[in-house]
């Protein structure tokens, strides 16, 4: 079973916004479960898989499908990033970038992936 560090969740989550950038769309993406532990709170070393809440675009087919290509290109699992953590969060708004004067809770990050800018507020 696939493990992911610390440099591979950002790497994955890196390239998944250079993709949607080329591709022109925008991405909202909450960073839940383990991946939240490794990166925010450093709790532990590694985590099976990127859970995440897709908050745009709409339908997450278009961020899964990126999502395939980034575990293509890193020989990762296709599942790398799992989208299932959404049934678990209730009432769970768009994020806005650190520009916007907003500051995401310190137990959520929430990372903005669009043509105009890659930012991870943690």
């Amino acid at each position: 079973m696939a493990t992911f560090t610390r440099e591979e969740i950002e790497r994955g989550i890196r390239r998944l916004g250079q993709l949607a950038v080329d591709s022109g769309l925008k991405i909202e993406l909450v960073l839940v479960g383990g991946a939240l532990m490794v990166l925010r709170f450093h709790a532990r070393e590694s985590t099976r898989d990127v859970d995440v809440a897709v908050l745009a675009p709409a339908e997450a087919r278009e961020v899964r499908e990126l999502a395939r290509l980034v575990a293509a290109e890193q020989s990762w699992p296709n599942d790398w990033l799992n989208d299932g953590a959404k049934g678990y969060l209730v009432k769970l708004r768009s994020c806005r970038p650190f520009g916007s004067g907003h500051r995401s809770p310190q137990s959520v990050s929430c990372a903005t992936l669009s043509n105009e800018a890659v930012s991870v507020a943690r």
